[in-house]
């Protein structure tokens, strides 16, 4: 039995006004998985761990799918 990965994000955008902070990204993160994010100040990792814990929303979703396992 194949479980879907308990945090997935695809084609995932942030905007604040006309400021990009997170553009199409995408990621999966499996059970039992180490995950590092890593970047400059500034480069949105606190905002897409943010998304993540559902206390920001993305402005855009592409495509894709956005889902965190409970």
């Amino acid at each position: 039995m194949r479980t879907h990965p308990p945090i997935q994000v695809e084609r995932v955008s942030k905007r604040f006004g006309k400021k990009v902070v997170i553009d199409d990204v995408s990621l999966e993160v499996q059970t039992g998985e180490i995950f590092g994010l890593l970047g400059p100040s500034g480069a949105g990792k606190t905002t897409l761990v943010r998304m993540i814990a559902g206390i920001d929303q993305a402005s855009e979703f592409g495509a894709g799918k956005w889902a965190l396992a409970t």
